[in-house]
């Protein structure tokens, strides 16, 4: 048995694909099978796949286009390896990869998955040195302190640098496929909330290539902006597991000088508890993705159960006052957000008006 199987989800990169199996095969380490899923590409991908005849290669053609997520998931059920690793169909890694990757899993087998630092290349394997262009970061946090980092901010975890135990993806019932862009981080953050630790290698491993135009899924065009902000809200519902407020406040350490005396609810009264406190009473109106989360996990929780709006009364965390401001203030910050967009016309029209006011007066 392999103990590694590499997932490769291909859809229209026949300009690519050859150069991310070819550093699949070229690795130092050598214990692996490769999985690959034609997505019913439309290019010469196809052909170019078949045309490696490593047995270790085993490919699997759709007839109609799934999506990498769905790809990914049935790639992991038949996957024989203990560890799983996933590249993208333009990406490629360099030699040792692998090797590093599970030398770290030997020395520490309690954590749940390992990623590397990033490489960008553009679309002819030329490096992209403007830092503003990669997002990908190295911290040694703790698992309480990448869940709070994801809580607040974007991604720094590149997905094709991941090697990850198979049994932990089968734990958290693999990747979930509602989401289209934000896939890799959903797992992330409910693998870290099952309790795994996870690391970044502090070495350059895995190159990940930007398209022309940030064309890629993660890219940062207009489309991939709006998917992005409805699913970075979704995320935010993984942190309704957290078990209690003990493990609440190693996650929100910031909680314990706000906290209400009754330490025996379920976490979310914390989270509204919490951020209502952090955004709203302050009139702090900088996070809209938190603040959209706040508003929409009352509603829900309010349908679900009758009693939960008695419950944020009772323990003083949200009357109908606050409650309304909440409101007001999303509004208003929706509001003030599009006057913004069509501030120049505003400016323009005032200055207009005010010309015409003085040429009517020099003229009178």
């Amino acid at each position: 048995m392999p103990k590694i199987s590499v997932l490769i989800s291909a859809y229209n990169h026949q300009k690519f694909v050859a150069k991310t199996i070819q550093s699949v095969l070229d690795q130092t380490f050598q214990d692996f099978e490769i999985l690959i899923t034609n997505d019913n590409s439309t290019d010469k991908t196809l052909d170019i796949i078949k045309s490696f005849s490593d047995p270790r290669i085993k490919l699997f053609e759709n007839n109609i286009n799934l999506g990498m997520v769905v790809n990914t998931n049935n790639m992991i059920k038949m996957a024989k390896g203990d560890y799983i690793a996933i590249i993208n169909s333009d990406d490629y890694w360099e030699l040792t990869k692998l090797e590093k990757q599970i030398n770290f899993f030997q020395n520490n087998p309690n954590y749940g998955a390992c990623f590397t630092l990033v490489k960008m290349v553009d679309e002819e394997n030329k490096i992209i040195k403007n830092p503003k262009k990669n997002p990908f970061k190295f911290y040694d946090f703790s698992k309480e302190q990448f869940l709070n980092y994801f809580f607040f901010n974007d991604n720094f975890l590149c997905y094709p640098s991941v090697l990850i135990k198979k049994n932990v993806l089968e734990e958290i019932n693999f990747f979930n496929p509602s989401f289209i862009i934000l896939l890799d981080i959903d797992a992330w953050i409910r693998i870290l909330l099952k309790g795994y630790e996870i690391k970044i290698l502090p070495e350059i491993l895995t190159n990940f290539r930007l398209m022309n135009n940030e064309q890629n899924l993660s890219g940062r065009n207009l489309k991939t902006k709006a998917i992005n902000f409805v699913e970075a809200r979704r995320l935010l519902n993984n942190y309704c597991s957290i078990k209690n407020y003990q493990e609440f406040i190693k996650i929100f350490p910031d909680y314990s000088e706000l906290s209400i005396s009754d330490k025996n609810l379920e976490c979310y009264y914390y989270l509204i508890d919490f951020f209502y406190k952090k955004y709203y009473s302050k009139n702090n109106y900088l996070n809209k993705k938190i603040k959209s989360f706040l508003i929409e996990l009352i509603y829900e929780k309010t349908y679900e159960n009758h009693k939960f709006f008695n419950t944020l009364i009772d323990k003083n965390i949200l009357d109908y006052k606050k409650y309304s401001s909440i409101i007001r203030a999303n509004l208003f910050f929706e509001y003030f957000k599009k006057m913004q967009k069509y501030k120049n016309i505003i400016v323009f029209l005032l200055v207009l008006n005010f010309v015409v006011l003085l040429g009517y007066l020099f003229n009178k």
